[in-house]
């Protein structure tokens, strides 16, 4: 593609929950892309900070709907998706509700893919403290081979990377794979979503996926505690009790769909229960009960195939 194609067919997809100052920046770098999407969706998932009225205030464009409940990034991806089948545009640009999108982010990312339907794509998250630092970090697939790349300096100069999975903040999707692979699983409510879908993509329908190196998207880094562990720091995710039930719960599912069952029954599981037994006595400073309660809960929960919003 030597030329930008005007008559794009391209809708944006945001959901929010009670970020309103940082949706705003996002959705101000989204108007400011040197080439805008066609439309934008907003899911709203109940907020109750003033969301709406600055929305409707600020950014009237914009096609806002607003859910009865919270049903999570992972139901609101999903209803986003829906409505933009319905409405008929031909891909979807899935984005965070905290990030700022770089100016050329959408830009790049349609000439670089050159809008190749047949594949999935998306932008590179980098940390809003430290640009270098990949955010949520992309592993790199070349001849059967996988990289873990953390650092933007450290992937290939190219324009498309070959990877087995993409993160919903700057997920880039055409309307023909949807249609062949079905929307993002909303029972798993927040966390893995993202995993699933990609997993869904690129193992059982054999699609592949791209980052394209030059469309950036700005996002705050993940908080993470050290904690010294048998003369060794060891990084855990710093978040609250009840996230770490979805955490576990959606990452062991996944294990469960894509491992033999030997192996997740008497590997991965007693594995889990170990590291369960030693988060409780040595890594967690507070709330230790509480923590193992959720934890324990999101193991046993997994092994039910038990979804949906719980805690």
């Amino acid at each position: 593609m030597n030329k930008l194609n005007l008559n794009l067919s391209i809708s944006a997809i945001i959901v929010t929950f009670n970020r309103k100052k940082s949706l705003e920046k996002c959705l101000e770098s989204l108007f400011y892309q040197t080439l805008p999407a066609s439309h934008v969706i907003l899911i709203d998932n109940a907020s109750t900070d003033g969301t709406e009225e600055m929305v409707k205030n600020r950014f009237k464009q914009v096609s806002y709907f607003r859910l009865s409940e919270n049903i999570g990034g992972a139901g609101g991806f999903h209803e986003g998706i829906k409505i933009a089948v319905k409405m008929g545009f031909s891909w979807f640009w899935l984005i965070d509700d905290d990030s700022v999108l770089d100016k050329k982010a959408l830009e790049n990312l349609v000439l670089s893919s050159n809008l190749d339907k047949n594949n999935v794509y998306g932008s590179i998250t980098v940390s809003n403290e430290e640009p270098n630092k990949i955010v949520f970090g992309i592993i790199a697939k070349e001849n059967d081979k996988k990289k873990y790349i953390k650092y933007y300096c450290e992937i290939p100069k190219i324009p498309l990377i070959e990877t087995v999975g993409i993160g919903f903040c700057g997920f880039f999707i055409s309307r023909s794979v949807v249609e062949k692979v079905g929307l993002p699983m909303k029972e798993l409510f927040i966390y893995a979503d993202d995993s699933e879908y990609s997993r869904r993509i690129n193992l059982k329908y054999k699609i592949k996926m791209f980052y394209v190196r030059e469309s950036i998207i700005y996002h705050p880094d993940i908080k993470l505690r050290q904690i010294n562990f048998l003369w060794k720091k060891i990084s855990i995710i710093d978040s609250p009790p009840w996230k770490c039930y979805y955490n576990i719960r959606n990452h062991l599912y996944l294990l469960k769909q894509y491992n033999n069952w030997l192996k997740f029954y008497f590997f991965i599981i007693p594995k889990q229960f170990f590291f369960l037994i030693i988060r409780l006595l040595f890594l967690d400073k507070d709330q230790k009960l509480k923590r193992f309660y959720f934890y324990f809960f999101g193991i046993f929960d997994s092994l039910l195939n038990r979804f949906g919003k719980r805690f």
